[in-house]
């Protein structure tokens, strides 16, 4: 199968529009509000990191099993971030070092406002 990574966003001047994590592969579970961390265990996506109004009105998350799911374009936009995870339990996902998710510093808005998707295996 096609890697969500293979799909390079293209830079814009606003920044990127989304976030993708592609956890195919992975023991990791879907579930509503899973823990992203990067390699070093800081926390990228936790319950406490949601604005109160993304989750008043939308799920933190949302899951495709096909990177091209006209769904993840509505969620990340047209310039997300992407990463592989590099491991991943139950509700947790570990991304790789140096991921651009965990490296670029409009990810904690991205995550406030809920615009991740996580591809996992159908």
């Amino acid at each position: 199968h096609r890697s969500a990574a293979a799909r390079r966003p293209r830079p814009t001047r606003e920044g990127p529009t989304g976030l993708v994590i592609d956890a195919r592969g992975r023991d990791f579970q879907p579930c509503y509000s899973p823990s992203v961390l990067t390699a070093e265990g800081r926390p990228i996506l936790t319950p406490a990191l949601l604005a109160k109004r993304t989750v008043s009105t939308r799920t933190p998350v949302i899951y495709v099993s096909d990177p091209a799911d006209p769904v993840l374009l509505k969620r990340a936009g047209e310039h997300p971030l992407v990463a592989l995870a590099a491991g991943g339990s139950g509700g947790l996902i570990i991304l790789p070092v140096g991921s651009p998710v965990g490296a670029d510093p409009t990810t904690p808005a991205l995550v406030a406002a809920g615009r991740m998707v996580i591809v996992v295996d159908q």
